[in-house]
């Protein structure tokens, strides 16, 4: 608590001066007639559910153990922001700034309560899809291997994807240009100063040119020049006669000459509460209404984070919040005394900003596919740790089942005209080893290939990775066979890339728990392939979960191919329908089917199948 007399001598008693006087100039609340657009909140409120662990498992009584408490993060909040106006959110930590910053830019609307709109006037602005909102989040979410210059290239090609070429690079150079990033345009954004991401960020979202920017944090981590030219470059673009925008920021502590450069400030307190909305001129002397003295030579936003702190007593904050709760019930909005103006939600703002055609969508692929090159290519210790492991893999699949592997041939092992066995039991069981081992590992390289790939789980949502070439085991001799095993173990590693990403989507902001989850969903699948238990013993509980197995199907799948297509001279007299008259296209063109439909073929891989009923 600080020792000022004038806030420690009889706090009660001073409640009447503390109020604001009737005869005070009133504090303009939603006063946007001259402008064309407006952000408009009102009796904004955000509520959280948690668990109260630590205090319910006290209780003896066990219904009480899985309860949750309410605890809310904003309180009523009204404001607006209008085109061509600079506007900063102050407050300590914890008050609020990010969560009021995201649920404006629709980023966060769960059990927010409320109304958001736009107003515009009329003929400025004739649909909602004109309007965009851009936000620029605290964390810099930078590709590392990419230039300043080539982000926002790529950032314009993705937002503005039905203009041209040249288009994209004359926006690109414009940012350069007006965010100051000329002389970093040909360097890595991992090797840029931290102010230089900053502007890159802002320079990534104003290529879609947004009528509303919603900054957080901006400034933090910055010192005071460096934060006090981002803070001029956003007013500059506010100020901007060709496509003025309108710019809310949220700042922590701004220095005096940064707090000039705002419009208008808008002050949270620690436990959500709007207690101050208006210009900064008038900051000072709406503090003095309530008996509260900037000293001289301090700087306001200090001293209003020492307010809205509680460092001068909840009751003032309660005072404010109410001034300002008084001042939004009594002042009409823009909308209600003028017909001029046509209302937009915010939803459908949102929606149309997310939807996109049909071609975005080709075109987006083929954006993020070259960007995905690019950074691989430029990762070249990632690039040589993984070919170090797959030649490491290869080395102990050789050592462990040596030379003899894929020598078998998997075809029938009796006589076709006496139906005797012609060799020795024990060269039989030899023989019954080896395939075996083939098998094993067949299993193990969808295994490997899939675990191999899940590690895009770590990496969600970035761009995907280029997949590596899968190796070869030298097993078979007829090329087509090889391109199709090659085709299975990429189709494979594609499945676990596309498992890992959505477990990663699932658990995003839980990076421990995707990796624990990742290996638990792909267990049953492994254990419940075929190669473990056959499908005639799968308890039937557990047959639904069989038959959607993918690593079933890519095993099967790899079966085929390596012992099915007539490669056996089959002793019963038995023609299959896939015969080696066939040529190699008919063949991979029926595989493609196969593969597409998974409609396997279990009569190819019949022999196979009664070697392994022997062999258990």
């Amino acid at each position: 608590m600080k020792a000022n007399a004038t806030h420690n001598d009889g706090e009660k008693d001073q409640s009447k001066s503390m109020c604001p006087q009737e005869n005070e100039e009133e504090i303009s609340f939603l006063h946007a007639e001259s402008s064309e657009m407006s952000l408009i909140w009102s009796n904004l409120s955000y509520t959280i559910r948690e668990r109260d662990i630590c205090g319910n498992v006290r209780k003896l009584n066990a219904k009480y153990w899985f309860k949750y408490r309410e605890k809310i993060i904003l309180h009523q909040q009204n404001g607006f922001l209008t085109t061509g106006c600079l506007m900063c959110i102050i407050g300590k930590s914890g008050s609020g700034k990010t969560t009021l910053i995201e649920i404006l830019s629709g980023r966060r609307n769960f059990d927010a309560g409320g109304d958001i709109q736009i107003l515009v006037k009329a003929g400025a602005v004739l649909k909602c899809g004109q309007i965009n909102i851009g936000y620029v989040s605290q964390n810099d979410h930078l590709i590392e291997f990419l230039t300043v210059k080539e982000s926002i290239s790529f950032a314009s090609r993705l937002k503005n994807y039905d203009k041209s070429s040249l288009s994209h690079e004359k926006s690109c150079q414009e940012l350069l240009d007006q965010l100051d990033l000329q002389d970093c345009k040909n360097v890595r954004s991992s090797n840029i100063s931290g102010g230089q991401r900053k502007r890159l960020c802002i320079a990534i979202e104003l290529v879609s040119n947004p009528t509303i920017l919603l900054i957080d944090e901006p400034t933090s981590g910055l010192d005071s020049s460096s934060a006090y030219q981002c803070v001029r470059l956003l007013k500059n673009l506010t100020l901007s006669k060709a496509n003025p925008k309108a710019i809310l920021v949220s700042i922590h502590q701004p220095s005096a000459k940064t707090l000039e450069e705002f419009h208008k400030s808008y002050i949270l307190s620690h436990d959500g509460k709007c207690i101050y909305f208006g210009p900064n001129d008038k900051l000072v002397n709406y503090f003095a209404r309530f008996n509260l003295r900037c000293p001289q030579f301090h700087n306001p936003a200090d001293y209003a984070i020492e307010i809205a702190s509680a460092d001068y007593g909840e009751y003032v904050i309660k005072q404010m919040e109410s001034a300002q709760l008084l001042q939004a019930v009594q002042t009409p909005t823009v909308a209600s005394k003028n017909s001029d103006f046509e209302k937009i939600k915010l939803s459908s703002v949102i929606t149309s900003m997310t939807n996109h055609s049909a071609l975005a969508f080709w075109l987006h692929t083929k954006t993020l596919i070259h960007r995905s090159l690019l950074t691989t290519f430029r990762n070249p210790a990632l690039n040589y740790l993984r070919i170090l492991v797959h030649i490491f893999i290869a080395l102990v699949i050789i050592l462990l089942y040596g030379s003899e592997s894929g020598s078998e041939n998997g075809c029938s092992l009796f006589d076709s005209g006496s139906g005797v066995n012609n060799l020795i039991f024990e060269n039989i069981l030899q023989k019954h080893r080896n395939i075996s081992e083939n098998l094993s590992f067949l299993l193990f390289s969808i295994v490997f290939l899939m675990l191999a790939n899940s590690t895009q789980v770590l990496v969600y949502p970035l761009e995907a990775r280029v997949i590596l070439k899968e190796r070869s085991n030298g097993q078979v001799n007829d090329y087509w066979r090889f391109f199709s095993f090659c085709l299975i173990c990429i189709l494979i590693a594609f499945t676990g890339q596309s498992l890992s990403q959505a477990v990663g989507a699932l658990f995003i902001h839980n990076i421990l728990a995707a990796a624990f989850a990742v290996p638990m969903i792909t267990l049953p699948f492994v254990l419940l392939c075929g190669f473990f238990v056959k499908a005639d013993k799968v308890n039937f509980l557990l047959r639904p979960t069989f038959s959607i197995s993918f690593v079933r199907y890519a095993y099967e799948a790899l079966l085929i191919t390596v012992y099915g297509f007539g490669r056996c001279d089959f002793p019963y007299g038995e023609q299959l329908a896939n015969n080696s008259s066939e040529s190699v296209f008919q063949v991979l063109n029926r595989f493609s089917k196969f593969m597409m439909k998974l409609d396997l073929n279990y009569a190819s891989a019949r022999e196979l199948l009664v070697i392994r009923s022997l062999s258990k």
